[in-house]
């Protein structure tokens, strides 16, 4: 879906630009979450259907990582690191 990428690439980009923290980052996807959540409900609500979500809502819903290692994975942006030991 092409919000759902927008939104991840939001925060790929604050992690990544702004230099904000995981905790950070798992606040601005949790507020992410909400603001879906409400737009699906308030979608329902409209069409005259219960304020609750459908299965494929549901499945949108759930398909909003909630850390940004699943962001930068989902996006193919995993940095390749080399671990080395010194003494």
């Amino acid at each position: 879906e092409p919000w759902l990428l927008a939104g991840l690439m939001m925060a790929s980009v604050l992690h990544g630009l702004a230099a904000a923290s995981r905790s950070d980052m798992e606040f601005v996807l949790a507020a992410l979450q909400a603001m879906v959540y409400g737009l699906f409900i308030y979608c329902n609500i409209s069409f005259g259907r219960p304020p609750a979500l459908t299965e494929s809502q549901k499945m949108l819903f759930e398909s909003v990582p909630s850390d940004i290692r699943t962001v930068l994975s989902r996006l193919d942006l995993d940095p390749t690191m080399t671990r080395y030991a010194c003494c």
